[in-house]
């Protein structure tokens, strides 16, 4: 009965040794000095395309004879054709990667 005692209260103090967190580190005051961040370029792809679905009908082998139509497809197809496309470089800051210079100049 001893041995089940000590069991629950090592682990009721393990517990509580997990469940306490540390202090929270207060971010340091910008004090003056130029922040630099790396530059990420991205590239957004616009395209624009164009589908033509043809569906054949029950009655394709009678197109010629009866509404003039040669050659009528007796299969069903379909087709696709870019019309346009656009390229957009965008470029943003990798906040990551950010350096704090503290002198008057930057030198680059």
């Amino acid at each position: 009965m001893k041995s089940i005692y000590l069991t629950l209260l090592g682990l009721l103090f393990v517990a509580g040794q997990v469940m306490a967190s540390p202090k929270d580190e207060k971010p340091v005051p910008f004090t003056g000095g130029v922040v630099y961040s790396l530059p990420e370029t991205g590239i957004r792809v616009t395209v624009e395309v164009e589908q033509v679905k043809f569906i054949h009908g029950p009655y394709y082998q009678y197109a010629d004879k009866y509404l003039g139509i040669p050659n009528a497809p007796s299969t069903d197809r379909e087709s696709w054709k870019i019309t346009n496309v656009s390229l957009i470089l965008t470029e943003s800051p990798i906040l990551q990667k950010s350096i704090l210079h503290r002198d008057r100049l930057l030198r680059l």
